[in-house]
């Protein structure tokens, strides 16, 4: 991230623009590396959830419901960490 940000103010001769160029690293940083652990949370719980499942497909569609659906509502994905428990035994 830092090479791009160089790569953008590499042209720039003000150091003032260039230091506002900068400022946004952090910010841009911090956002990436959220939505990095979000990327890689999903990918997890969709691997954790793939053997009750039957499908890899099915994993990743139901991770994905799992995730965004309104609190209360049940689907098929809801069962899920039942499921999981009665194979773990």
């Amino acid at each position: 991230m830092t090479g791009v940000f160089r790569l953008i103010t590499r042209p720039v001769a003000s150091y003032r623009r260039r230091d506002r160029i900068l400022a946004g690293q952090a910010a841009v940083i911090l956002l990436g590396q959220l939505g990095a652990w979000l990327i890689v949370f999903y990918v997890g719980y969709a691997l954790l959830i793939w053997p009750v499942t039957g499908g890899i497909g099915t994993a990743f569609t139901s991770a994905a419901v799992r995730r965004l659906q309104p609190p209360g509502e049940r689907d098929r994905a809801a069962e899920l960490p039942g499921r999981l428990a009665i194979v773990g035994t």
